[in-house]
């Protein structure tokens, strides 16, 4: 398995060691014997999960691959005392774009009532929406400098406009104009029918069933929304402000359908041209954006929802509206989250039925770890996670850990499995000579390689573990665990090949890689 020199150096095992191995991996003698080209084996058996794709691989909308995460939801009474704590369970997908991954959920179909019987907010009625997807998050400063990367379809993009600087701050200070660009862009690189949200599904989204003033209940406190805590609502304290935007989903807690930040931190823009009564709305869950329907001055303002950090609790109600002029108004209050059509997905209260990627687990072998999904070679998929390595094991977003499945056509003269693995380790072996390292600190941490098979729901499966030594960011050395795994199936050749910076990952990340080969036996 061949590592990137320029990025890592490596410290090599004893060679009696290794000779132990690899006797005791041509000893095993397997009845299964299968034809294949070595060379073109090898080959592929040498390659590393992708961290970064050069280029972004447009997915066709039926290889979506849908998981479910767990949240956390709680509900308020006036006091914003916490009435009911609990854990709910959604199903989303990550959009991969740039090297950064955007998560969508599926929001189930549905009827609602909308508005309330407050002025600008009535009259309340009933909409029926279809199913659809949405983002879990605000998009943040880092999916908007990916995005603003990818060529013009309308107008051009600042790639930093934000008032507060961070990666997972969300963006602000965007137009209407630019957010739309932002998903012209978006769905062009992938395919897939992306657009700000009907003011109807913001609504029905923050909702999640709801029918109290919040999302949270009968009111907010500043410790689970983004808002100024000297402007409280109902009987709730007076609390905290924060004086600037927080990290999406920071605060820990989301809604009943798995979304953060539906109330407070940014304002979110949504399609609709405001409107400044419901008085012949839409009830279907499309937007109303129709400016003959309206007043002259409202033609050229787009709706905003779910209040901004610096307003008071009150903004942030389910119900509450703003607008804004579309062409020319921005401010460190006004963001936005994406919408995506579930076209032929159905999208239901248990489950949304695509098929799913290439080498992906089935239902049934969901994966634990937070990962990021991008396509690989050969039919393969990398995951890699979420987490970058914290300074100082990494200066440059490497991540804490990467997952990758990748199968060869088996043809040429026969091999076997134990064959197959021993050649592995010659690889491996000649990868990690002494000359290729070079010393740090003075530190000379251990490196070692060992083998062994086991049989997983009747399968032959061998394994190959090492840990070997990377220069990340000078002077600093960190060490890495490689896991990897060898199967035969169905005329083909697998490698699930893992790698793990941090032992506290290691049975987690471990586990995911027993999933991966079950999906495969499965077959």
């Amino acid at each position: 398995m061949k590592t990137n020199r320029k990025t890592h150096q490596y410290w090599a095992p004893s060679d009696s060691g290794l000779s132990v191995v690899t006797a005791m991996l041509l000893a095993l003698s397997f009845t299964v014997s299968v034809a294949f080209n070595f060379d073109n084996v090898l080959a592929q058996s040498k390659r590393r999960p992708t961290r970064r794709p050069d280029v972004q691989v447009k997915r066709p909308q039926s290889e979506l691959q849908l998981r479910t995460y767990e949240f956390d939801t709680v509900t308020l009474n006036s006091k914003g005392a916490i009435t009911n704590r609990r854990k709910g369970h959604a199903r989303y997908y990550i959009e991969g774009i740039g090297g950064v991954g955007l998560d969508i959920v599926a929001i189930p179909g549905g009827v609602f009532t909308m508005g309330s019987s407050r002025h600008e907010e009535d009259p309340p009625h009933k909409v029926n929406l279809p199913s659809f997807y949405m983002g879990k998050y605000e998009v943040t400063q880092a999916q908007w400098r990916a995005v603003s990367k990818l060529s013009k379809v309308n107008r051009d993009l600042n790639p930093d406009p934000s008032s507060f600087k961070g990666d997972n701050l969300p963006v602000e200070q965007v137009t209407w104009e630019a957010a739309m660009e932002f998903c012209a862009r978006l769905q062009r690189s992938t395919g897939r029918t992306y657009r700000l949200p009907s003011e109807a599904e913001w609504e029905y989204a923050c909702r999640a069933g709801t029918t109290s003033e919040f999302t949270f209940g009968e009111t907010i406190t500043p410790d689970r929304v983004n808002y100024d805590g000297n402007q409280p609502y109902g009987s709730a304290p007076k609390g905290m402000i924060r004086k600037g935007t927080t990290p999406v989903g920071s605060l820990g807690v989301a809604n009943g359908f798995g979304l953060y930040d539906m109330a407070g931190n940014v304002a979110e823009w949504c399609l609709d041209i405001y409107h400044d009564s419901y008085e012949n709305a839409p009830t279907n869950g499309s937007s109303w954006d129709d400016p003959s329907t309206t007043f002259i001055g409202y033609q050229t303002d787009r709706v905003a929802r779910g209040g901004y950090w610096y307003g008071g609790a009150e903004q942030c109600r389910s119900a509450r509206r703003s607008h804004h002029l579309f062409m020319s108004h921005y401010g460190s209050h006004l963001g936005f989250r994406v919408v995506a059509d579930a076209k032929n997905d159905t999208v239901g209260s248990q489950e949304i039925v695509t098929p799913p990627a290439p080498g992906a687990p089935q239902d049934d072998d969901r994966l634990q770890h937070d990962w990021h999904i991008e396509e690989g070679t050969n039919g393969g998929v990398n995951y890699i996670s979420k987490q970058p390595a914290p300074p100082p094991f990494s200066y440059n977003g490497e991540p804490e850990a990467t997952l990758a499945i990748e199968s060869v056509n088996i043809s040429g003269r026969p091999r076997s499995l134990s064959q197959v693995a021993s050649t592995e380790i010659r690889e491996i072996r000649k990868e990690l000579q002494i000359g290729d390292y070079q010393e740090n600190d003075g530190h000379k941490p251990q490196a070692g390689i060992a083998s062994w098979v086991e049989e997983i729901d009747g399968q032959q499966v061998a394994f190959i573990k090492y840990r070997f030594v990377g220069a990340i960011g000078e002077p600093r050395v960190t060490a890495r665990t490689a896991r990897h795994a060898i199967l035969i199936r169905n005329g083909k050749l697998y490698f699930v090949h893992l790698t793990v910076l941090f032992a506290k990952h290691q049975e987690e990340v471990r586990s995911d890689q027993i999933r991966l080969i079950k999906s495969i036996i499965r077959k």
